[in-house]
């Protein structure tokens, strides 16, 4: 995991990593691909807007 997918969690104050995840959704198409940076001390998580990481 590089510098660049982590970051500081504004609610504790811990590293917060980047996970990226898929979903299938059950209407034909592709899935949907989803990133959000979660915080493991205190389990806030915060989705990742489209076209930053």
């Amino acid at each position: 995991m590089s510098t660049q997918e982590r970051r500081g969690c504004p609610l504790c104050g811990g590293t917060m990593d980047l996970k990226r995840t898929q979903r299938v959704t059950q209407v034909p198409g592709n899935p949907k691909a989803t990133a959000e940076w979660v915080c493991p001390d205190c389990d806030y998580f915060e989705e990742v807007n489209e076209g930053t990481t």
